[in-house]
């Protein structure tokens, strides 16, 4: 009975760091009949070891499973983050870190929704929904602008200590995807099959504006992306000390090559 899920528990945990940084995360789950649950909620606030390396984040989340059937069983999972940041990443000299560039993203909301139904043993078949609805914002006061120096058409000299700009951009990503995947599995064979299809929309805004008007960059896309795929997989594992695989896959992918910084395209 130590190992019974309970019809409802609680579990926390908190993160602390001599320069400040702390973490925090709780659980409330359980199994009432059919349904196991959880309710998630994380946060973590960094400050960093030098200037702008600061980020802060929560996410939460409900994730839960039905039983609806001895044969079908339905996945749940809804959630949602939020994130500030300056410039969290790693520098080999700190010198060489940016002290104006603030950045953030919220997810609001993801869902992942699923089904399962087993058609026999061995024999079962999976489908998954998602969405996704994404904003990203990146602000930058002073965005070192690289100048080419060039000599007889070869480029001599890369400044990007000669001007500043101001960078403001706001993107936005839209996705919904919806797999289907099937399962056979016998003592020794197992094959996996499947296809997917993605399609999403990027709204992006991006300005680059110097002391001086008209702006140095000025661009706004709005492009669909769209992503097929299929796969196929196989294993034999005839002695317990020998397993192969072989499988293939196909994709497709229609997307914008550059839809976060200027020149967007």
């Amino acid at each position: 009975r130590f190992f019974d899920t309970p019809a409802i528990a609680l579990s926390s945990l908190t993160l602390w760091n001599g320069n400040g940084d702390w973490g925090q995360g709780a659980s409330v789950f359980g199994t009432l009949g059919g349904l196991g649950y959880a309710i998630d909620a994380q946060y973590q606030s960094l400050n960093g070891w030098r200037p702008n390396q600061d980020s802060e984040r929560l996410q939460l989340g409900i994730i839960a499973k039905q039983q609806i059937t001895a044969e079908d069983s339905l996945y749940l999972q809804v959630g949602s983050s939020r994130q500030r940041a300056g410039d969290a990443a790693y520098h080999w000299d700190p010198a060489n870190a940016n002290l104006s560039l603030r950045v953030k993203q919220d997810q609001l909301p993801f869902v992942h929704a699923g089904w399962s139904h087993r058609w026999a043993p061995g024999s079962q078949t999976l489908l998954l929904a998602s969405y996704y609805d994404d904003e990203l914002e990146m602000s930058d006061p002073a965005r070192p602008v690289p100048f080419l120096r060039q000599t007889g058409g070869v480029v001599t000299v890369v400044d990007t200590q000669r001007a500043v700009y101001d960078l403001d951009l706001q993107s936005k990503y839209r996705l919904g995807s919806v797999e289907l995947q099937q399962i056979w599995q016998s003592s020794i064979h197992t094959v996996v099959a499947g296809g997917r299809y993605q399609h999403g929309e990027v709204d992006t805004a991006a300005q680059l504006s110097g002391p001086l008007p008209p702006p140095l960059w000025d661009q706004s896309i709005d492009t669909p992306m769209d992503r097929v795929s299929g796969y196929a997989y196989y294993q034999i594992e005839p002695w317990d000390w020998l397993r192969l695989n072989a499988g293939g896959s196909y994709e497709t992918l229609r997307s914008p090559s550059n839809p976060d910084l200027p020149p967007l395209n």
